[in-house]
């Protein structure tokens, strides 16, 4: 794993998690008001369809710039789950099983771990976009969990 993404990933274990969730803040965004509000969200179809697209698209658009680099999809994927699982049961499994989360909320931050973490490994192939994004209100003490209007139009939902 590339040297940004290790220090991304230590930035990202520091974060305090969950520490502004349901707090007003204003922007161009949903503030939900409390985890099953939050759950309903991150476990409903639309949001693991929404997940899953930006994912692929995010894979198409590396493939179209580099194939070669492409050819190297699996194993980065592979390198990154051995730095992002670790991180999940170190960090991510307590704080959940703490505060009396679903399986559902871990698997949805693992996912986005793990593609922000192939967002960084081909990051001079094709920009991050998505689970950047995602990460940086990880960090920001929130939950992304949800989209409402036609993607890529419309709002991230987040408690």
């Amino acid at each position: 794993m590339k040297p940004e993404a290790r220090d991304a990933f230590h930035i990202i274990e520091r974060a305090d998690w969950f520490s502004a969730v349901g707090q007003p803040r204003e922007g161009p965004f949903i503030i939900l008001q409390s985890w099953d509000e939050a759950i309903e969200q991150c476990g409903s179809d639309e949001w693991d369809a929404l997940t899953l697209e930006a994912a692929n698209r995010y894979g198409e658009a590396v493939l179209r710039r580099d194939i070669e680099r492409y050819r190297q999809w699996n194993t980065v994927a592979a390198d990154v789950r051995q730095v992002v699982l670790p991180l999940v049961e170190r960090r991510i499994r307590p704080l959940c099983a703490a505060l009396g989360l679903p399986a559902i909320v871990e698997s949805c931050i693992r996912w986005d771990l793990i593609h922000f973490g192939i967002e960084c490994e081909f990051a001079e192939v094709f920009p991050p976009g998505f689970f950047a994004d995602q990460i940086y209100w990880y960090t920001q003490g929130r939950f992304p969990c949800g989209w409402q209007g036609e993607f890529p139009e419309g709002k991230l939902v987040l408690y």
